[in-house]
């Protein structure tokens, strides 16, 4: 039987090491009391931290950590690890989820100011042309406009997403 070579990568060694490293008897934890207002008000070890960041905290939330890990990382080798121990998978869901809340937010805003602006020409085209237009609102424009939006969205944040997964990050933490 022949071997099968495969390829690692350095994050991919990097985040194997910070499993171990979490598991271990040394493992990191933060505390997160002050950090952000959406996460929990503990010491919260780092593999579980790495699960509520990716579960869709907030925007706040993640550059705190993340600018709390890395001015950790400066002092102590272990929290440099702890840096780059996301997989590239995890780096470009977290852009990818980053976008779709950019987009469920103006989703939100963008159909909750289309509906006031119709319930206005309703309430105004009477007082301008003596009667009621016969106006409707097409909810299904809103839903099918949603989800073009949606893929527009996700489309421009692939580029950035596939990016971040190829970056270095020990390359890039030497120029933060």
């Amino acid at each position: 039987m022949g071997h099968r070579i495969v390829s690692v990568s350095q994050l991919d060694l990097a985040a194997d090491a910070f499993v171990a490293l979490c598991t271990s008897a040394i493992a990191l934890s933060l505390d997160t009391t002050g950090l952000a207002p959406d996460l929990p008000v503990t010491t919260v070890p780092l593999d579980e931290l790495r699960r509520l960041l990716l579960a869709g905290a907030s925007q706040g939330a993640r550059d705190a950590v993340w600018a709390e890990v890395i001015r950790r990382a400066r002092r102590d080798e272990s929290w440099l690890l702890a840096a780059v121990g996301m997989r590239p998978s995890e780096l470009s869901r977290m852009v990818l989820s980053e976008a779709g809340g950019v987009w469920a937010g103006g989703a939100l805003v963008g159909a909750a100011a289309s509906i006031l602006m119709l319930s206005a020409l309703f309430s105004l085209v009477p007082v301008l042309i003596g009667y009621r237009d016969p106006f409707r609102m097409d909810g299904m424009a809103l839903v099918v406009y949603g989800v073009v939006a949606l893929v527009v969205v996700l489309a421009a944040a692939a580029w950035p997403a596939w990016r971040t997964a190829r970056v270095e990050v020990l390359e890039a933490l030497q120029y933060e």
